[in-house]
This record gives structure tokens, sequence and C-alpha cells, in this order.
């Protein structure tokens, strides 16, 4: 990185100085830009959408690969840059913004107008559930997805029922998207070198999903993820304020779930059913 105009923030060897309050940490390692970026395997007549652009060593990789490349980026020192080095190159457009925003997601749409974007991202462990949530409820936007996150965030999101790492996460993306797992990241490929590995996050939003009714589901699934443990009787008891409403065991019964089961034992499909199981008895229709 030459000296001057953007010395500040930077350290001798043009390392980025880390921002803690955005817990930053910087794919460094030419090797693994490429792992993600043959995984990623962008297309000629698609369009990114980058989160985190950095200081564009990933970007100037994807750019010639597609027809459109957006780059949000929330750190200013970045953004500055960012704009310099794709100055003129005309499928290259830098977004200053937290993509948790509303307005920087307008201003994504407005650059973009049609169409659905593929997603990259390098997240921050400080909002990764929260963007993870974004992107996956988002279908009408975004086709698929490829995340750089913790690889115990990682396991979390593709994990199986009954597993140590299923959980609230899961059931929220795996009900919004279809998960896998890409390539492994060791954390001596970032700078500064962070204590845990990270590993890519595969989503392709389903498309049809019924955001308000997830978000209800969503806060009854938080009840009863709070004690694992426990036996879905207890924990709907316990969700309703009370006792179980008249007809539950025999909705639950035609669904196939058993109350005697745990919250973890069940799919996120299945969870989905008890809670529409639940409103149905408690409406009275059952």
């Amino acid at each position: 990185m030459s000296k001057g105009r953007f010395t500040k923030g930077f350290s001798p060897s043009g390392e980025p100085r880390r921002l803690k309050r955005l817990g930053q940490v910087f794919l460094w390692s030419g090797a693994a830009i490429s792992r993600i970026v043959d995984s990623l395997a962008p297309v000629g007549d698609e369009v990114v959408l980058e989160i985190g652009g950095g200081d564009g060593r990933l970007s100037e990789r994807i750019a010639p690969l597609v027809r459109r490349l957006l780059v949000v980026e929330i750190d200013e020192r970045f953004v500055e840059l960012l704009r310099s080095k794709f100055e003129g190159v005309d499928n290259v457009t830098v977004i200053g913004g937290d993509i948790l925003e509303e307005t920087t997601l307008a201003a994504v749409r407005d650059a973009e107008p049609e169409g659905r974007m593929v997603v990259y991202g390098s997240l921050p462990y400080y909002a990764t559930s929260p963007i993870l949530r974004r992107v996956a409820a988002r279908a009408d936007d975004f086709s698929r997805a490829q995340l750089l996150v913790q690889r115990e965030v990682a396991r979390r999101a593709a994990a199986s029922p009954g597993s140590k790492e299923y959980g609230l996460l899961t059931v929220m993306l795996q009900r919004r998207a279809d998960v896998g797992l890409g390539p492994m990241i060791k954390r001596g490929a970032f700078r500064p070198v962070p204590k845990v590995d990270s590993q890519v996050l595969l989503l392709r939003p389903r498309a049809g999903v019924d955001g308000a009714v997830e978000e209800r589901f969503e806060r009854f699934a938080a009840a009863l993820f709070e004690k694992r443990r426990k036996k879905l009787r207890n924990s709907v008891k316990s969700y309703l304020g009370g006792s179980l409403p008249v007809g539950l065991e025999s909705l639950c019964l035609e669904a196939g779930i058993s109350l005697d089961a745990r919250p973890e034992e069940l799919s996120p499909d299945s969870l989905f059913s008890l809670y529409l199981s639940v409103e149905k008895s408690r409406d009275g229709s059952a």
C-alpha cells in the first residue's frame, strides 16, 4: 500500500489497524482468498453484494468475474480506499454504511433495482447472527449467500436435531434457508490472528416464507430453547403461563410430535408444526 493518502489507520507494513469496536480481523492469505472465490463460483451475469470489503483484496478478485459488484463497508477508512481503488471501474459500486441498517439496504437496492443478488461477507462476531438472519429472511433480494463465520457458528447453523450444536440459531436459519458448509479457513489466514478457525456458511433463502409468521414462531422457539433439556409438555406450559390448551395433545399426535420429547430433539419444521398446533388449540379451533 502506498504511503501518503491512505496511511491513517494502517501500519507501516500496510496492514490495517484493527478497530476493536467493529470486531475486525482481515483475511490476509492469498491461498485462502482463492479458495473462497472458487467456492463462491461467481458467473458473468450475476450481481454480487460483498458485506465488508475491507481493503478490497477479495473485491478485486470478484469484480472481473461478475456483471456487477456492490461493496458495503462500515469503516470509513476503507470506504475511501475502496472508492479510490475502483475509481473508473464501471461494474463496482462502493456503499458506505451498516448492512443491518435499512437505509444501507435501500442504497443497495437503489444501486441494483432488479433481480436477486449473490451475497459474500466475512462477518464480525458481534454482528454474525443478525446478519445471517437478515440475509436468510430476504429471499426476494438474495438468491444465495456465502458467509465466512467462526467455525462454531457454522456448525451450529448446519447442525442436526439431537446434536450438541443444535439450537435456536439452527432453527431460525433452517426454517428460512437451505444451509450448507463450505471450506474451513484456518485462523492463520487472518490478521490479526483470531483465537478460532472460520468456515464458509452457505445459505439459499427459501422463497414464499411468511416473515411475520416466522418472527412469531421464533419467539415461541426461543422460549422453548431457554431450557432445552426440559420436556415440551412443560416448556409449552411455561410459554403459555398455565396449562396445556384443550385439544393440543390430539393435534400433536396427528403431527407426529410427542410432548415428552425435548426441543433439541425436533427438527425445525417439526417445531414449527408444534407452534401451529399450539396456536390452533389456543384459538379453540382444534
